[in-house]
């Protein structure tokens, strides 16, 4: 075998491997932007949260990715005890892919219809809801390895806050260990917010309305 017929076929097998390389990574997002195989992965989140101890019920109507990373949810609840924990009606976010591979999530802009987030129960010495209308995030980042958390322009609209506390009888317990967090803002702003507060037993009821 001549050089020249040697050089022809190291190019050929070269371009059947660029050829099979660019075929598979087409395979590969046809198959994650599928929306069959979205529904597969709904499914399946939803099936592992419900075997996950602790009563917590999760509810998912819909789940969608679109290239590169634009995220949209439905109908998304974590129920514990009748009770919706986390929950959304519509979340919309657009993650950049590159920030991901070095532990920084960033998001160009995230909307969120119709939130709940709930901390504590009824009975316990906190006891706080928090629900909102919308809230719109543009642009945000977290880097995970530090939860540092930077926002830009943040908006809640029709949002309530109401909160419980209630007096700690129990005895002292050692202060559990700080942790570092940052969280830095440029502008925020709220519009129709309502905020209730009992601080057992000294306060009943103290609460304010904020137009903006």
């Amino acid at each position: 075998m001549n050089i020249k017929s040697a050089i022809g076929s190291l190019s050929r097998i070269l371009l059947y491997a660029l050829l099979a390389v660019v075929l598979l990574v087409c395979g590969i997002l046809v198959l994650v932007y599928s929306p069959w195989t979205q529904g597969l992965a709904r499914e399946a989140i939803v099936k592992k949260m419900q075997s996950v101890p602790g009563g917590i019920h999760m509810e998912l109507g819909d789940f969608r990715l679109r290239f590169p990373l634009n995220l949209e949810i439905e109908g998304f609840a974590l129920i514990q005890n009748g009770d919706t924990i986390i929950g959304a009606d519509r979340l919309e976010a657009g993650v950049k892919l590159l920030p991901l591979l070095s532990g920084r999530a960033d998001l160009e802009s995230a909307l969120l219809i119709g939130g709940r987030y709930v901390i504590g129960t009824p009975d316990s010495l906190m006891y706080m809801t928090v629900d909102a209308d919308s809230l719109a995030l543009s642009p945000a980042s977290v880097l995970l390895s530090e939860m540092d958390i930077a926002l830009g322009d943040a908006a809640i609209s029709g949002g309530r806050l109401d909160m419980t506390i209630r007096p700690d009888t129990s005895a002292p317990k050692p202060p559990s260990p700080p942790t570092n967090m940052r969280i830095r803002a440029e502008r925020l702003s709220l519009r129709n917010f309502d905020y209730s507060m009992r601080l057992m037993p000294t306060i009943d009821t103290l609460s304010a309305h904020i137009s903006y």
